[in-house]
């Protein structure tokens, strides 16, 4: 499986978008509506978007979904932006009846609800798919998930994102590299030891050498017949071995030995880089690149698939990040008042 394939993309799904586009009496409408299904008050946001409360309950969920330590302004300020876009979006995906609020209670609501209905399901024998039970961070995210999978195919329907085939060739030719290349073929010299002191003080010594001067494959032949042994050159616990990246084994090393994937694809010829490898055994491999074959660009029809995904995420990001330059950002309570409470 070539490059191109193995890249699958991620939706940014945090970001979102306010109502900028619509008119002016419609959106009036749409907001008002929308917060009075809410049970959120002004007094209870520490921001408002676009006249909508994001409360301090989302702003923790928030930043537990995308591991953020709020112990500091700056992380306070991260979440803020982060939760103000997530509402936007539904804000967004409200205005098109993709969910029927934008209010953090409702959400909880919605949550409580499902966690009951799959309780009675497990209670009655029946299969529950997913997780058993829903966490706020767990049920937040897959809400947002699905809306930003939604609020994009919407947008797509709308044609504020065309993914026509005019538009895919110029975004093939300006990102080939990206996702239009299959595998290089990569020749790897590779001396193993085991993940101690010793073994990290040997391929020191290995990589020492060959800085100074001598070639690579010829220490690597010293391991590989045998000839190297206990007097001063390494300990006898290195063992040689070659590798050859390419698109046979491309996909399995980058999923279970992605550190040595990742070293193989950033050498170029005559590159040294030494790597850890669990799945090995916990050895330490240094890595020599002895040769590199370059490979070819896919066509486009192969990669029209992957690369229809690839545009309409970035035509989804930045849309939406367009409308939050646009939009109405209140802040009701600083970032100091928002640690404060959150002690």
């Amino acid at each position: 499986m070539g490059r191109a394939r193995r890249r699958r993309g991620r939706r940014a799904f945090i970001a979102a978008a306010a109502a900028a586009l619509a008119a002016a009496a419609l959106y009036a409408g749409i907001v008002s509506a929308a917060r009075s299904n809410t049970g959120e008050e002004r007094g209870d946001a520490v921001a408002l978007m676009n006249g909508q409360p994001i409360v301090l309950g989302q702003l923790r969920t928030y930043a537990e979904v995308n591991s953020l330590e709020l112990h500091d302004a700056e992380a306070v300020e991260q979440a803020v932006e982060g939760a103000a876009h997530n509402k936007l979006m539904q804000i967004e995906a409200y205005k098109r009846g993709l969910t029927r609020s934008v209010s953090y209670d409702e959400l909880l609501a919605d949550m409580a609800a499902e966690n009951d209905r799959r309780s009675q399901d497990r209670a009655a024998g029946k299969v529950i798919y997913g997780v058993p039970t829903y966490s706020e961070p767990i049920y937040y995210s897959q809400v947002m998930g699905n809306l930003a999978h939604s609020l994009e195919n919407a947008l797509v329907s709308e044609g504020a994102i065309q993914p026509t085939d005019d538009n895919l060739r110029r975004f093939y030719a300006a990102n080939r590299d990206a996702y239009a290349r299959g595998q290089d073929e990569i020749k790897l010299l590779v001396l193993n030891v085991p993940a101690t002191e010793e073994g990290q003080a040997q391929l020191t010594a290995i990589k020492e050498r060959y800085e100074k001067g001598e070639p690579f494959d010829r220490l690597y032949a010293e391991y590989a017949d045998g000839t190297a042994g206990d007097s001063g050159k390494a300990g006898a616990s290195v063992t040689a071995e070659t590798l050859t990246v390419d698109e046979s084994n491309a996909y399995e090393l980058s999923k279970y030995q992605g550190e040595l994937y990742e070293a193989a694809e950033s050498m170029a010829v005559g590159d040294v880089q030494v790597v850890s490898d669990s799945l090995d055994g916990g050895m330490l491999k240094l890595l020599y690149c002895a040769g590199r074959k370059p490979a070819a660009y896919l066509s486009f029809e192969e990669v029209k698939p992957e690369l229809t995904l690839r545009y309409v995420d970035r035509e989804f990001d930045g849309y939406l990040e367009t409308l939050y330059r646009q939009a109405d950002i209140q802040h009701i309570q600083n970032d100091k008042s928002i640690l404060e409470e959150l002690q």
